[in-house]
């Protein structure tokens, strides 16, 4: 699965579920590091996961979904989706992302651990549990959450990608600065965690290492998009 591709600007969410609900973010979030990692396989229309798992029914519900733009709407699609297949990983985790998007983090979670239950050694629903839990101030688990998905995947650079901010959230900067260094060790090509890191090594005052890794994210960044 391409986890680049359903990456999805941490910013962004923030803002939008910190429009709606309580739930207490760091302000200076946005500026520390931003584009980190936020839910993954919202925007999957059809992968090839949900079309062994649900039926045609189904799956028009899940396009249904994934088209409307309404959180509560989306809500209310996978619902009557998980009616007809309870037992769908896939449909818990679109669930998961549209209640925490619509305000509701302890829904959310609700839905990822099901989503967990129901498939234990897929790591996206531990992840996106993580995310949710960083948004709830709840570190050390989204740590831990990270850590077992981890295990189930140590080859994913974005997922050491987002324990990393979890750690400087936590202000554990060196296994930051490790799990970082780990990413791009994996893939050395996405500008994402040279920026990511650069910027943390700015903030502790490593000029010179920091400066290296910014030119490396301009550099490929410029390369990969023709703009910044």
């Amino acid at each position: 699965m391409n986890y680049n591709k359903t990456i999805i600007n941490l910013v962004c969410i923030s803002i939008i579920i910190a429009l709606n609900t309580n739930v207490m973010c760091q302000e200076d979030t946005a500026e520390n590091i931003p584009d980190q990692n936020g839910y993954t396989k919202e925007n999957q229309l059809i992968d090839p996961k949900i079309k062994e798992e649900l039926s045609q029914e189904c799956i028009a519900l899940v396009i249904k979904g994934d088209e409307t733009s309404e959180f509560g709407e989306k809500i209310n699609i996978y619902s009557e989706a998980l009616e007809i297949s309870p037992n769908s990983s896939s449909l818990y985790i679109k669930r998961g992302i549209a209640n925490a998007k619509n305000g509701n983090i302890e829904k959310a979670i609700e839905d990822f651990n099901s989503a967990c239950i129901i498939s234990p050694n897929d790591p996206l629903p531990i992840t996106n549990r993580a995310f949710a839990k960083i948004l709830q101030g709840k570190l050390a688990e989204a740590i831990r959450d990270y850590d077992s998905a981890i295990k189930l995947n140590a080859n994913e650079p974005y997922f050491y990608n987002s324990r990393a901010y979890a750690y400087y959230l936590n202000k554990d900067f060196e296994s930051a600065i490790s799990d970082y260094s780990k990413a791009i060790e994996l893939a050395p090509n996405v500008p994402l965690f040279y920026f990511n890191l650069g910027k943390l090594l700015k903030e502790l005052g490593k000029d010179t290492e920091a400066e290296k890794n910014i030119n490396k994210y301009i550099e490929l960044a410029n390369n990969q998009n023709g703009t910044l």
